[in-house]
């Protein structure tokens, strides 16, 4: 993957994912690679010995679970200490072993998990370090190691939902999403009913009808993801940090944009999509980047409840009229959108939130796309530190009347026509155009880009809330929220880029 997240797809920030949302979000570009298919033909000389019909007792089944666990712990340690650069000699081993000597339907759902998992950790390591795709067959191994029937045991039973939905995402394929909702849905409701299952189950749905563009089941699904209670959420059985899985979503999508679409802003406008975002009229989707060749702006309204403010902006628009479009520099960040099925997630230079006391990072759009026109949102609310001596009021319930600052971001696009360089100012693509493979392959008419105008909405506000607000998901989603703002200030830009989309 080009750019600046380049770094961010490693074993450590897998992790960090896994952890953060249940092993949920993995996004892995790809090509085939030889070495792996000659251990999938392997693995068929396996299958015909006479493992397959050799029964194991308890004690061998915990040997070889002890052994697998044993091995993975080595090879992660191994992966760290080679700064994720080489895949350790361990993880070849492990995989020969896999391939040859195990055979799936001899062995419990404990021991296949870890199997599944190790595949899975192979997967991330060759992305990581060759920047292509192992064998798809890689992935149908693993595929084939989870696919068992555990319905007594509800803790298996929620990995085994976990582990097909990371190895769905791993595999950036829509196919393995569609049959993983159905999976979902054809569950046995006597099963997924079961506490510690449902609220898993549910979220899995969620995530799956979002990249799916199915709106309705968004929604249905969205209203009963709210109803989860934060501290029932772990991770490997450990209880992590008590966050919302919609606060999560937000979280993980800011951090690490290229590899998790912020389903909570799908969720937020999704009543907007119901009414825009036929799914009749989506493209073949897929999980793919867009390459951001050009872009220009020029802002055309700006309003402030402010009059010192209202009048800095109104001298802006004026001056814009008179200079035209400007050229906007894209920096490394933000040469990328990315593609997660219907939906699009974009790094947006335009708008920076801290990424800590030093640094800054882009706020990150997300929404639907199809042939014709994208619509990518943001909301975002950060709490305004409160005065010293300043009076603090409270609420027996709802806690202290507290200051906050809401800014409500939205880029509407509409496709036009093929790019064409030759046809246009060569030199404004010079600085930003970063070729890829993937735009060698083809010289179809679309192949320099397209060319996609409309605007670009920033509303920003000062409100007065309760603490309990901040965690109520129905004031993140009332889109009248200026009304009661304090302050307000609002500005539009015309927004005319140059993207190589679709392809």
């Amino acid at each position: 993957m080009n750019g600046n997240y380049n770094s961010l797809i490693t074993a450590k920030n897998v992790g960090i994912v896994a952890i953060l949302c249940t092993a949920a979000t993995i996004i892995i570009l790809n090509q085939p690679s030889n070495k792996v298919k000659n251990k999938k033909k392997k693995r068929r000389i396996g299958v015909g010995s006479g493992e397959m019909h050799r029964a194991l007792d308890p004690q061998q089944l915990s040997t070889i679970k002890n052994d697998l666990e044993t091995r993975r712990q080595k090879i992660l340690n191994e992966f760290e200490q080679s700064n994720h650069k080489k895949i350790p000699e361990e993880m070849d081993k492990a995989m020969d072993y896999i391939v040859n000597d195990l055979m799936p339907s001899l062995y419990p759902p404990s021991i296949r998990l870890l199997a599944s998992q190790l595949i899975q950790d192979y997967a991330i390591m060759y992305t990581n370090i060759y920047s292509s795709e192992p064998d798809p067959k890689v992935i149908q191994l693993a595929k084939d190691w989870l696919n068992f029937d555990c319905k007594q045991d509800a803790v298996l039973q929620v990995e085994q939902i976990n582990h097909r939905y990371a190895l769905a995402l791993r595999s950036r394929s829509i196919k393995e999403f569609k049959y993983l909702f159905k999976w979902l849905q054809a569950m046995d409701s006597n099963i997924r009913e079961q506490e510690s299952i449902r609220q898993n189950w549910i979220l899995r749905n969620f995530q799956c009808s979002c990249l799916l563009g199915k709106w309705d089941q968004v929604k249905a699904f969205g209203l009963e993801l709210e109803k989860v209670e934060p501290e029932s959420l772990a991770a490997n059985g450990q209880q992590q940090a008590p966050l919302h899985p919609l606060h999560l979503f937000e979280y993980i999508a800011l951090k690490l944009p290229n590899q998790s679409a912020n389903f909570t802003q799908v969720y937020y406008n999704v009543d907007n999509y119901i009414k825009r975002f036929d799914p009749m009229l989506f493209p073949p989707l897929k999980f793919t980047e867009w390459q951001i060749k050009n872009c220009t702006t020029q802002i055309t309204f700006g309003f402030s409840t402010n009059p010192k403010r209202n009048q800095e902006l109104n001298q802006q628009v004026t001056k814009a009229k008179e200079n035209g479009n400007k050229p906007t520099p894209v920096p490394s960040t933000s040469r990328f959108m990315f593609v997660y099925g219907c939906l699009v997630q974009f790094p947006c230079f335009w708008v920076q939130l801290p990424a800590s006391n030093t640094k800054m990072q882009p706020v990150v759009l997300t929404g639907p796309w199809n042939d014709s026109e994208m619509e990518l949102t943001a909301s975002y609310i950060r709490r305004v530190p409160q005065q010293k001596n300043g009076k603090i009021e409270k609420d027996d319930k709802r806690g202290a009347l507290i200051r906050v600052v809401r800014s409500d971001l939205r880029l509407k696009l509409d496709r036009d026509l093929p790019f064409n360089p030759n046809e246009g100012d060569k030199d404004d693509i010079k600085e930003n155009d970063v070729s890829s493979p993937k735009s060698k392959k083809g010289k179809g008419k679309g192949d320099n880009g397209w060319n996609w105008n409309g605007e670009f909405e920033h509303e920003e506000g000062l409100l007065e809330c309760y603490e309990s607000d901040l965690n109520d998901f129905l004031f993140r989603r009332n889109p009248e929220w200026k009304v009661n703002a304090l302050k307000f200030t609002c500005r539009t830009w015309n927004c005319h880029m140059v993207i190589s989309t679709p392809d």
